[in-house]
């Protein structure tokens, strides 16, 4: 795995992000402060495909968008159970740990997630 993290944050105002990192918790530290809110709930999931998942959750609440990664009039339990229930689904079962070269990797990733 590569160290991302797909994050979701609900902060005191009851604004919902989502978002990508390395860090997860470093970077809702640093979130928190510049926003100047608390972050109320927090749900963290390792995975290498992270970006590609993030755009699959967008897309699912493209609705809400209020601005950037922040979503406005949605629960966050909402978008949690949504990431939990189809974070089975989008994880590949498929031995890819045991692929070594990154370019068939990166070929492989292309050919089972980008629509």
């Amino acid at each position: 795995m590569n160290g991302n993290h797909l994050y979701l944050l609900e902060n005191h105002h009851g604004d919902v992000k989502i978002g990508v990192s390395t860090s997860p918790e470093k970077r809702l530290r640093s979130l928190e402060l510049a926003g100047n809110f608390d972050i109320i709930n927090r749900f963290i999931i390792p995975t290498r495909f992270a970006r590609r998942f993030e755009k699959k959750v967008f897309l699912k609440f493209s609705d809400y968008r209020a601005r950037g990664e922040w979503f406005s009039g949605i629960k966050f339990e909402a978008v949690k159970s949504f990431i939990k229930f189809e974070f089975k689904s989008f994880t590949p079962n498929h031995g890819l740990n045991d692929i070594k070269d990154p370019e068939v990797l990166r070929l492989v990733e292309k050919v089972l997630y980008d629509n």
